[in-house]
């Protein structure tokens, strides 16, 4: 999804704008394009419906999640009920709430028999907060749902020098209990999706520069709860190194050297599920330029590009030993002018 910029005063997105994918009302079988829930740092939400080009102002978050905010979709009974959780990542103290979402929704149940046909009064409902809630040196490194979503489990990151505090916890949105699965993280950078037609989880790996990896989730949320690791890493894309230019300005003086170097800098990913097991992959960058003299200590650093690169990728059974495999598709390169990428949907 390509969203025009927002020119706030650093000339970019407001860290804590987030958009949420949700089905349409109709069904995904319905043919219509599907509906995206977005809040800002203030907590205000905007519900757009794609198919009919509509938006309509929603109820606010109980507290603003501040930068980086995450989201989790977990489907209802019918079309149009689902449940979207949102917590803050890297601000304390963290805190998780849920909006219910169509008439089959807990807050609708428990309205009066003679009320139920009336209009579905959306309310954010605040949940218990995790056990590291308190902790100041703490964000969310991983996440992704499990059990069809009933499940959200996120990993959490001390300083580099606290990382034996590194833990993995899991959230029943059944009866809105926090389990301590591990004292280990996903290693995963981001969000897993979970792939039901190839029974795995895809993300990216934590490890530079985050290639696609596959791995299996499902016993984290059970005993004896031990740390997954990737069954398959694919190479998605290498950035190139770093490009490096050097000019003499004066035969005269041949040790003077003005350098400049130009190097991809990662800015973010993500993974969008195309259904049928194809995928697209996302990864935007920025072109960081310093420039130097031999003859002096400073340097001058400068952004002097971004742009996305699209992947597009399948990932197979492989009918020899019953893995699976990565196939590369095509790729294109989006160099961004006034416009930029906030979100992959």
């Amino acid at each position: 999804m390509h969203l025009q910029s927002y020119h706030g005063a650093e000339g970019c997105w407001p860290l804590g704008d987030m958009f949420s994918l949700l089905r349409p009302c109709g069904g995904s079988d319905s043919g219509e394009a599907g509906r995206i829930l977005h809040t800002n740092e203030d907590g205000h939400a905007l519900l757009c419906d794609v198919d009919s080009c509509s938006t309509k102002t929603m109820p606010s978050l109980n507290e603003p999640k501040g930068w980086h905010p995450i989201s989790f979709t977990v489907p209802g009974a019918g079309a149009g009920e689902e449940s979207i959780y949102v917590m803050n990542s890297d601000r304390q103290p963290l805190s998780l709430e849920v909006l219910h979402m169509g008439p089959g929704s807990p807050e609708q149940k428990r309205r009066p028999y003679h009320r139920r046909d009336g209009p579905h009064e959306f309310k954010w409902q605040p949940l218990p907060p995790p056990s590291f809630a308190e902790s100041e040196d703490r964000w969310v490194q991983a996440s992704t749902v499990l059990d069809n979503g009933r499940i959200i489990c996120v990993s959490t990151m001390g300083h580099w020098t606290q990382r034996d505090t590194d833990r993995t916890y899991c959230f029943d949105t059944d009866c809105h209990e926090w389990l301590h699965a591990g004292d280990w993280v996903l290693p995963l950078e981001g969000r897993a999706v979970h792939v039901p037609e190839l029974d795995t989880w895809l993300g990216f790996s934590i490890d530079i520069p985050h290639h696609l990896c596959a791995m299996d989730l499902s016993a984290v949320a059970m005993a004896p709860r031990q740390a997954p690791t990737p069954t398959h890493v694919w190479e998605d894309l290498n950035p190139p190194p770093m490009e490096e230019t050097s000019i003499v300005l004066n035969w005269r003086f041949p040790s003077i050297v003005h350098r400049t170097f130009k190097e991809w800098q990662p800015m973010g990913r993500s993974l969008v599920n195309l259904g049928s097991g194809r995928f697209c992959i996302a990864k935007m960058f920025q072109v960081e330029q310093t420039v130097s003299l031999s003859c002096s200590f400073e340097e001058r650093k400068s952004t002097v590009g971004e742009f996305a690169v699209l992947i597009g990728v399948e990932v197979v059974r492989d009918g020899k030993g019953g893995g699976l495999r990565m196939v590369k598709h095509k790729s294109k390169r989006y160099m961004f002018t006034s416009n930029s990428i906030k979100e992959v949907l």
